[in-house]
Protein backbone atom coordinates (compact mmCIF):
# COMPACT_ATOMS: atom_id res chain seq x y z
CA UNK A 1 0.00 0.00 0.00
CA UNK A 2 2.83 2.42 0.86
CA UNK A 3 4.50 1.80 -2.52
CA UNK A 4 1.22 2.50 -4.29
CA UNK A 5 0.79 5.77 -2.37
CA UNK A 6 4.34 6.86 -3.20
CA UNK A 7 3.67 6.12 -6.88
CA UNK A 8 0.45 8.14 -6.67
CA UNK A 9 2.32 11.10 -5.21
CA UNK A 10 4.72 11.05 -8.14
CA UNK A 11 1.79 10.83 -10.56
CA UNK A 12 -0.14 14.03 -9.83
CA UNK A 13 -2.53 13.60 -12.76
CA UNK A 14 -5.50 12.30 -10.78
CA UNK A 15 -5.26 14.86 -7.96
CA UNK A 16 -7.20 18.08 -7.71
CA UNK A 17 -5.26 21.38 -7.82
CA UNK A 18 -6.00 21.91 -4.12
CA UNK A 19 -4.54 18.54 -3.16
CA UNK A 20 -1.48 19.17 -5.33
CA UNK A 21 -0.91 22.48 -3.48
CA UNK A 22 -1.10 20.64 -0.15
CA UNK A 23 1.42 18.05 -1.34
CA UNK A 24 3.72 20.80 -2.62
CA UNK A 25 3.44 22.67 0.68
CA UNK A 26 4.24 19.49 2.57
CA UNK A 27 7.24 18.92 0.30
CA UNK A 28 8.58 22.44 0.98
CA UNK A 29 8.13 21.94 4.73
CA UNK A 30 9.83 18.56 4.50
CA UNK A 31 12.79 20.12 2.67
CA UNK A 32 13.01 22.80 5.39
CA UNK A 33 12.97 20.13 8.08
CA UNK A 34 15.72 18.20 6.30
CA UNK A 35 17.84 21.36 6.03
CA UNK A 36 17.53 22.12 9.75
CA UNK A 37 18.22 18.55 10.85
CA UNK A 38 21.12 18.06 8.42
CA UNK A 39 22.77 21.33 9.46
CA UNK A 40 22.44 20.33 13.11
CA UNK A 41 23.95 16.93 12.35
CA UNK A 42 26.74 18.59 10.40
CA UNK A 43 27.57 20.82 13.38
CA UNK A 44 27.48 17.85 15.78
CA UNK A 45 29.65 15.85 13.40
CA UNK A 46 32.17 18.65 13.05
CA UNK A 47 32.61 18.71 16.82
CA UNK A 48 32.65 14.92 17.28
CA UNK A 49 35.77 12.80 16.84
CA UNK A 50 36.21 11.12 13.47
CA UNK A 51 35.86 7.36 13.67
CA UNK A 52 35.60 6.43 10.00
CA UNK A 53 37.67 6.98 6.88
CA UNK A 54 37.94 10.45 5.33
CA UNK A 55 37.26 12.06 8.71
CA UNK A 56 33.64 10.94 8.78
CA UNK A 57 31.58 9.95 11.76
CA UNK A 58 27.95 8.91 12.18
CA UNK A 59 26.68 12.48 12.42
CA UNK A 60 28.40 13.55 9.21
CA UNK A 61 27.29 10.42 7.34
CA UNK A 62 23.67 11.05 8.38
CA UNK A 63 23.96 14.72 7.36
CA UNK A 64 25.29 13.80 3.90
CA UNK A 65 22.51 11.26 3.44
CA UNK A 66 19.92 13.92 4.32
CA UNK A 67 21.53 16.33 1.83
CA UNK A 68 21.01 13.71 -0.89
CA UNK A 69 17.42 13.12 0.21
CA UNK A 70 16.76 16.86 0.21
CA UNK A 71 18.09 17.11 -3.33
CA UNK A 72 15.78 14.35 -4.52
CA UNK A 73 12.68 15.85 -2.88
CA UNK A 74 13.64 19.30 -4.16
CA UNK A 75 13.99 18.01 -7.74
CA UNK A 76 10.53 16.43 -7.55
CA UNK A 77 9.11 19.68 -6.22
CA UNK A 78 10.71 21.71 -9.00
CA UNK A 79 9.01 19.48 -11.53
CA UNK A 80 5.70 20.79 -10.17
CA UNK A 81 6.36 24.44 -9.35
CA UNK A 82 8.45 27.30 -10.74
CA UNK A 83 11.75 27.78 -8.95
CA UNK A 84 10.97 31.49 -8.50
CA UNK A 85 7.90 30.51 -6.48
CA UNK A 86 9.32 27.86 -4.15
CA UNK A 87 12.95 28.91 -3.69
CA UNK A 88 12.22 31.91 -1.44
CA UNK A 89 10.70 29.56 1.11
CA UNK A 90 14.11 27.96 1.62
CA UNK A 91 15.19 31.22 3.25
CA UNK A 92 12.96 30.24 6.15
CA UNK A 93 15.72 27.77 7.01
CA UNK A 94 17.85 30.66 8.34
CA UNK A 95 15.73 31.41 11.40
CA UNK A 96 15.06 27.71 11.97
CA UNK A 97 18.78 26.86 11.92
CA UNK A 98 19.46 29.84 14.18
CA UNK A 99 16.98 28.51 16.75
CA UNK A 100 18.42 25.01 16.39
CA UNK A 101 21.89 26.37 17.13
CA UNK A 102 20.61 28.11 20.21
CA UNK A 103 18.71 25.07 21.50
CA UNK A 104 21.18 22.30 20.79
CA UNK A 105 24.60 23.98 20.70
CA UNK A 106 24.27 26.88 23.12
CA UNK A 107 24.86 29.50 20.44
CA UNK A 108 23.88 33.04 21.29
CA UNK A 109 21.31 35.35 19.74
CA UNK A 110 22.79 38.74 19.00
CA UNK A 111 20.94 41.82 17.76
CA UNK A 112 22.76 41.51 14.45
CA UNK A 113 21.65 37.89 13.97
CA UNK A 114 18.09 38.80 14.86
CA UNK A 115 17.93 41.80 12.52
CA UNK A 116 19.59 39.88 9.68
CA UNK A 117 17.22 36.97 10.08
CA UNK A 118 14.18 39.23 10.09
CA UNK A 119 15.41 40.98 6.94
CA UNK A 120 15.98 37.68 5.15
CA UNK A 121 12.58 36.30 6.14
CA UNK A 122 10.83 39.54 5.17
CA UNK A 123 12.56 39.57 1.80
CA UNK A 124 11.55 35.97 1.20
CA UNK A 125 7.91 36.73 1.91
CA UNK A 126 7.98 39.73 -0.43
CA UNK A 127 9.58 37.72 -3.23
CA UNK A 128 7.17 34.80 -2.82
CA UNK A 129 4.17 37.13 -2.74
CA UNK A 130 5.29 38.91 -5.91
CA UNK A 131 5.72 35.54 -7.63
CA UNK A 132 2.14 34.61 -6.71
CA UNK A 133 0.68 37.79 -8.24
CA UNK A 134 2.57 37.48 -11.53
Amino acid sequence: MLILEAADILNFVSYSPRRIRRIDTAAVLFVLLIIVVSQSLMKAGAEAPSRWVFGLNGFLAAAYFLFLLRGAVWALLLRRRPVSRVYPFLSLAYPLVLVSGMLFFGESMTPGKLIGTVLIATGSVLIADKGRRE
